[in-house]
């Protein structure tokens, strides 16, 4: 084993520190996205707390939220399809 020189040590130090104040910093700025991420949930939660609270049906909302994301054709064959097995069913009868 070669003992290290007064060179290797400083060497050593300096990728550590750098390496340190890399990891501090990755942290940092996840405890801060973590911060605003459950701020924009809670603040979420208040606006269908105040849809519910204003009679609208949240689930509703909820499902209507979730098909506007959907593309127009994938979401008109996801209809047809439910349309299909509900009258198989005798559903929509």
């Amino acid at each position: 084993m070669m003992k290290e020189t007064p060179a290797d040590i400083e060497t050593r130090d300096r990728v550590h520190a750098v390496t340190e104040s890399q990891v501090r910093s990755i942290l940092e700025r996840v405890e801060v996205l973590e911060a605003e991420k459950k701020e924009r949930t809670d603040a979420i939660k208040d606006v269908w707390s105040e849809a519910k609270g204003a009679g609208f049906d949240v689930p509703a909302l909820k499902k209507v939220l979730a098909a506007r994301k959907k593309d127009p054709d994938d979401m008109a064959n996801e209809r047809a399809m439910i349309e299909m097995y509900a009258e198989m069913l005798g559903v929509l009868a």
